[in-house]
């Protein structure tokens, strides 16, 4: 065999094994993912929004807004508030895809400026029901404040608060945690600390009652 013949073979096979080890590297790294936990420090801060009265179970959800898997999801998560928030604690993180979906940052300054009168879950409930209405909208605001108006809050601040980017430093924080845990895309969802897969209703009140059973 000819000397170029032979560097021809190890530059394949260099190849070859960087090409494998990367798969497998690949592969543990969505092994994780799918089944391990994370860093429960990353996952509720202390003024993330929050219900239910749960100490034993916290799920968090990591969410955007304009994301139409995470309004479908959304109602199966209204579903397991109403049947769980005496045991579990749900906790609803921002990570907007602001590369996709152009509404969605200000989507989350709407909702934190709910959650400053008290009303975050009644807005977000409002945001996924009409997302449709709002998603591709230039002047997203003048929905919100409909929405506002409905809810009863002070709406000039509530129009205010969104102007202003009041909140822009949480809304940051919760997707950079989300960016330190290794979050991709939305909804992701875990159960005290553990990644989940499976988003239908069935799914989520297994691993519930299996860790409300420890």
């Amino acid at each position: 065999m000819t000397k170029e013949g032979k560097i021809l073979i190890a530059i394949i096979a260099v190849i070859v094994a960087v090409m494998i080890g990367g798969f497998i590297l690949l592969n543990k790294s969505n092994q994780t993912g799918n089944s391990g936990t994370v860093d429960t420090n990353l996952l509720v801060r202390s003024n993330s929004n929050k219900i239910g009265n749960g100490t034993k179970v916290t799920f968090v959800e990591f969410a955007d807004f304009q994301c139409p898997a995470c309004s479908t999801v959304f109602t199966v998560v209204d579903k397991l508030i109403s049947n769980y928030k005496d045991r579990v604690t749900f906790v609803y993180r921002y990570f907007p895809l602001t590369q996709i979906h152009k509404n969605s940052l200000t989507a989350d300054e709407a909702a934190e400026a709910a959650a400053a009168q008290g009303k975050f879950w009644e807005m977000a409930k409002k945001l996924y029901a009409n997302q449709q209405q709002w998603e591709n909208s230039d002047t997203p605001v003048d929905f919100f404040a409909i929405y506002a108006q409905e809810l009863g809050l002070d709406v000039s601040k509530f129009k205010n608060d969104i102007t202003t980017n009041k909140y822009s430093d949480k809304i940051t924080q919760d997707q950079n945690d989300g960016e330190k845990i290794g979050i991709q895309g939305t909804p992701t969802i875990y159960i005290n600390g553990k990644t989940q897969s499976n988003f239908d209703y069935s799914s989520l009140r297994d691993q519930l009652n299996t860790e409300l059973a420890k």
